[in-house]
């Protein structure tokens, strides 16, 4: 019997706000989960700080420069690839921009874009953990 290899993972997720709006990423259509919107998000490297990983998966993810403000709520789940078992925490921190009028360039999704907590009540492809957390930053 092949069992499946086990992974577990601690995953680093911004939450930016910029003239009260979040932003999001869409993962591609050939990714795990294809279509959902997200934070933008990171796993932890051996011997980094969850803060060293946001910042360098910020830039790395967006090509953003930010400055990492306080974590605002922790979640688990659970992936199953055709390979792979991946079991992730991830911490969700407050995030702002180092250079406001940076513009997002993406490398690992199919599309950014910042939006509001009305906008966010409309999307259907989106986890209940991430809206939760949005909207606990954006009430703050």
């Amino acid at each position: 019997m092949n069992q499946k290899r086990r992974v577990f993972s601690v995953v680093v997720a911004a939450v930016i706000i910029k003239e009260k709006k979040v932003l999001l990423l869409k993962r591609r259509e050939e990714d795990v989960y294809p279509g959902i919107w997200e934070l933008p998000s990171g796993k932890r490297e051996f011997g980094e700080t969850s803060i060293e990983a946001l910042v360098r998966e910020m830039k790395e993810e967006t090509g953003l420069s930010v400055v990492v403000d306080r974590p605002i709520s922790v979640f688990e789940y659970t992936v199953e690839t055709p390979t792979e078992i991946r079991d992730a925490t991830q911490i969700n921190f407050l995030v702002h921009l180092l250079h406001p009028e940076e513009k997002v360039v993406l490398k690992e999704h199919e599309t950014a874009r910042w939006f509001s907590k009305e906008e966010l009540y409309t999307l259907d492809n989106i986890t209940e953990e991430v809206k939760k957390c949005i909207i606990k930053a954006l009430d703050d």
